[in-house]
């Protein structure tokens, strides 16, 4: 899935939790980004697979 697809889920899961998640796309190297949600940080690709996703989330601490 695209990056923006991934964020959208992202950020609904930071807003359950109450957290606020923002996207530097000029941080990362290439066609990374990073993406910070309260104080935890990840860095994610253009595309974005199902594990790459789940794993995303553990990072940035919003799954269950």
């Amino acid at each position: 899935m695209k990056r923006q697809n991934a964020l959208r889920i992202i950020r609904a899961a930071a807003k359950a939790r109450g957290l606020s998640v923002t996207v530097d796309t000029k941080a990362g190297k290439g066609s990374h980004a990073k993406v910070t949600a309260g104080t935890r940080r990840t860095t994610m690709p253009k595309n974005v697979s199902d594990p790459l996703l789940k794993a995303i989330l553990r990072q940035l601490d919003l799954k269950d």
